[in-house]
């Protein structure tokens, strides 16, 4: 039995939906800073907390300053290093991995600063995450229908090898 143009690509629209629905999790993490203390909150990007992440704080050089876990709500905190960059590492088991970069001020005050680079979390794990899915399923739609203008207008004419007219007078 051959399936036509419209089902094989339905049938891949769903596999590649499937796919992407059972593939693991992706993680990230954001920090934010409040006077002499650091907060960190890593979240999947189903915005579940990763509870009970390695969480490991690293300077410039590499050297760990200081390792920590995250309570069941995806939190952490630890004061802030007497560096002015480190690098933070959480690792949620699995393969989930998130790192950042974190400048630290050189001066600190009561004020919430928000450390975190690259995207936010409503991008990550919100709205971004339908917005995302959103364009890929537009990109399939345009390649489909690219292929059924251009791809089937090109298969359908015979040369006159095969039979066809040929233009030519």
């Amino acid at each position: 039995m051959r399936l036509g143009r419209i089902q094989g690509f339905l049938i891949l629209v769903v596999w590649f939906g499937l796919s992407q629905t059972a593939s693991a999790h992706g993680l990230s993490a954001e920090a934010k800073l409040i006077g002499k203390t650091v907060y960190v909150t890593a979240y999947f990007d189903d915005d579940s907390p990763a509870a009970e992440a390695d969480v490991t704080i690293l300077d410039s050089q590499q050297k760990v300053l200081r390792k920590s876990k995250t309570d069941r709500d995806g939190k952490c905190e630890f004061e802030v290093p007497a560096v002015e960059r480190c690098r933070i590492i959480v690792d949620a088991g699995g393969g989930h991995l998130a790192r950042m970069w974190l400048d630290i001020p050189p001066e600190t005050d009561e004020a919430i600063r928000d450390l975190t680079p690259g995207r936010s979390r409503d991008d990550f794990a919100g709205s971004g995450r339908i917005y995302r899915a959103g364009l890929g399923l537009a990109f399939l739609l345009a390649v489909y229908l690219l292929y059924k203008r251009f791809g089937t207008s090109a298969r359908n004419k015979k040369s006159p090898a095969d039979g066809g007219s040929s233009n030519r007078a």
